[in-house]
């Protein structure tokens, strides 16, 4: 069990090449267990790792374990490492029905939508963040998401009534936003002035 807790400490801490070197050095038999196999992966999929080493440590979990909801959580990382957008819409799939509908699923099917470079789908990006903060208003990720998009499609009046959802919602400060170049365009329209006089901030 320690040396469980310190391959996993291992993951949170970014070191993934470490990790392994733990679990490379447990009995056999303990290397067999779910929840090892399933350190092995997320480990895999660290910074330098070689991606033939994740791509054995996932073969060996699916295996093992070839319809369980585990697959498709840990497996999302390594897919995405891949660019394999078709099979995190899969996982995407397998998870919605697993849980009965997640705003966090939502969240990260609108992410693949965003970076799916074969066949990108801003409109279906936008619908799942805005589904998924319907179903949690305090998803804060899911309002930056959306505020990019709004920004991309130079539509500010949407990205100041964001900003306004994102602070009430989430009990975020926003910074000076003049000095984000995201946001260039954005502050030097009317709907950035309206927003920045309901702020009761000084010019």
């Amino acid at each position: 069990m320690p040396k469980t807790q310190e391959m996993y400490e291992k993951i949170a801490a970014g070191d993934a090449k470490g990790a392994l070197a733990v679990r490379d050095a447990l009995p056999a038999s303990v290397q067999q267990m779910k929840w090892i196999r399933v350190g092995r992966v997320l480990a895999s999929t660290g910074e330098g790792v070689p991606p033939e080493v994740a791509t054995d440590a996932m073969n060996d979990f699916e295996k093992a374990y070839p319809d369980d909801p585990a697959l498709d959580l840990i497996g999302i990382d390594f897919w995405w490492s891949r660019k394999d957008f078709a099979r995190i819409y899969i996982a995407l799939d397998h998870l919605e029905k697993y849980t009965d509908g997640d705003p966090y699923v939502d969240f990260l099917r609108g992410n693949a939508y965003v970076n799916d470079d074969k066949h990108p789908d801003k409109a279906a990006a936008k619908a799942s963040y805005e589904k998924a903060i319907a179903a949690e208003p305090p998803l804060e990720d899911a309002y930056w998401s959306l505020i990019t998009l709004a920004l991309e499609a130079k539509d500010f009046d949407r990205t100041a009534q964001l900003l306004t959802d994102v602070q009430a919602k989430c009990n975020v400060r926003i910074a000076d936003l003049t000095q984000n170049k995201l946001y260039a365009d954005f502050v030097q329209s009317p709907a950035y002035a309206k927003w920045h006089a309901a702020q009761g901030a000084t010019p």
